[in-house]
């Protein structure tokens, strides 16, 4: 999941530039935006049709091909367009994944993914399904983030959060100290969830 920059191949002996292969050429971002909306809505339908023909273990691969069409579009200055089938496929991850330095590259991930999602999506003018994926994406970002165990982490998302979901915000800090009792989380980690607590979540009388 982690990015590679590409680095140009030494000059030759003589000087002159050294064949480093084909050349990719420049692609606009509307290109970008149209070929990962192409990749992510195949990847849905494939998807669809495979739990159509209950093809369990084909759908969850095809599933999970979401993150990576994701990342390639964010990370080529396309937006993303068709959020569902990433949502789905990030959850998959975070569901598999244990390790704290895991969860918190995952976390990054999303971040990366946020950050590309679409201005009409971003936007958030519908909130009447609070199954929206766009809604869904952020709060996985917070959890995966809070169970990464990184209080510095936590701390960037949850800011973004309040920002991205405000309508949501107090309800994801309210049950976060309720799992932070419950799970016995370790004393930084739990200092992070009840600072935005008490500013989020804790009612005051003016």
């Amino acid at each position: 999941l982690t990015s590679r920059t590409a680095q140009a191949a030494p000059p030759s002996a003589d000087g002159t530039p050294a064949d480093d292969g084909p050349r990719t050429p420049d692609v606009s971002a509307s290109d970008i935006t149209e070929l990962g909306d192409y990749g992510l809505s195949l990847i849905q339908d494939m998807s669809q049709w495979a739990a159509q023909l209950h093809q369990h273990e084909t759908r969850g691969e095809l599933d999970r091909l979401a993150v990576p069409i994701a990342l390639w579009t964010a990370r080529h200055g396309g937006y993303i367009n068709t959020l569902e089938p990433v949502v789905n496929s990030l959850a998959l991850l975070a569901n598999s994944t244990q390790a704290p330095e895991e969860l918190a590259e995952l976390s990054r991930v999303m971040g990366e993914i946020v950050a590309a999602v679409a201005p009409s999506l971003r936007q958030d003018l519908d909130r009447s399904n609070p199954g929206r994926p766009w809604r869904i994406l952020n709060l996985n970002r917070g959890i995966v983030a809070t169970r990464s165990h990184d209080p510095a982490l936590m701390d960037l998302v949850f800011g973004e959060l309040v920002h991205l979901l405000p309508d949501d915000a107090s309800v994801f800090f309210k049950e976060g100290m309720q799992q932070m009792e419950a799970l016995d989380y370790p004393p930084p980690v739990r200092e992070v969830m009840a600072n935005y607590y008490r500013k989020y979540a804790v009612k005051t009388l003016h």
